[in-house]
């Protein structure tokens, strides 16, 4: 009886003494959805910070550079594109992004845009 009870007390204990093994990661995917974060993080609240009415900004006076605007809507046009090629997917990009200039419709398409590329991919 005391063999049993040893050999339970065993059994038990070495199953809460050792954790369970960690997953093994790549350092570089690892450095890479963290980077991608903090990017998507600052990117943000950047574009929501910014006054609707600096929407329209630009630096300097040559039409080719872009307003504010335009500079947010080219990352979520360029969102979709790496991430549904990363994906293996139609680009879904509604397209005509650079010529919304509201506030709202720019944080929304920003905001849809990381969020396909948070989503699950179909590979």
């Amino acid at each position: 009886m005391n063999k049993l009870i040893v050999l339970l007390f065993v059994l038990t204990a070495s199953g809460f003494a050792q954790p369970a093994a960690p997953e093994a990661t790549n350092p570089l995917s690892t450095w890479l959805r963290d980077a991608y974060t903090r990017n998507r993080t600052n990117i943000v609240r950047m574009a929501e910070k910014m006054p609707e009415e600096n929407y329209g900004m630009r630096p300097g006076t040559q039409p080719e550079v872009r307003t504010f605007g335009q500079q947010v809507t080219h990352v979520a046009t360029y969102n979709y594109l790496w991430c549904s090629q990363a994906k293996g997917e139609k680009n879904p990009n509604p397209g005509n992004l650079d010529k919304l200039t509201s506030k709202a419709e720019i944080m929304q398409v920003l905001n849809d845009a990381f969020t396909y590329c948070d989503g699950p991919t179909t590979r």
